[in-house]
């Protein structure tokens, strides 16, 4: 005996094909979010003078396929010729940048993937 059994698997694949879609959308929220989070906190704790260093700080998001994403945080403040940011950050050692980074790697993870359980979510999962 043999019986023939028709499955409509066409929501699931509906389901499947959004869900690449709604992670790199979800990815690229958080990223965002990320990138000024991450200059306000580098811009509370760069050193303060003139106030330049910590108005010359930027962010750059390099969006990729999918959720490939990357935050460039940068801070070159230049007077007369010297890089002020520079010299502040790498041979004075106020690692601003990289601190506030380290300090929030972990937060930051964890806001990645909430953001990205909601786009699944989204995507009908």
């Amino acid at each position: 005996m043999a019986i023939e059994v028709d499955i409509d698997v066409s929501e699931l694949v509906k389901k499947l094909d959004a869900t690449p879609k709604a992670v790199g959308q979800s990815a690229q929220t958080a990223m965002k979010s990320i990138a000024r989070d991450w200059k306000q906190q580098a811009r509370d704790v760069a050193p303060i003078d003139t106030g330049s260093l910590r108005r010359d700080i930027e962010e750059k998001l390099n969006v990729g396929n999918g959720a490939n994403i990357e935050v460039e945080m940068s801070s070159n403040t230049y007077n007369r010729g010297f890089n002020y940011a520079y010299y502040q950050h790498e041979v004075v050692g106020r690692n601003y940048l990289d601190t506030t980074a380290e300090r929030n790697t972990g937060k930051w993870g964890e806001y990645i993937e909430k953001e990205i359980v909601k786009g699944v979510k989204k995507a009908g999962w």
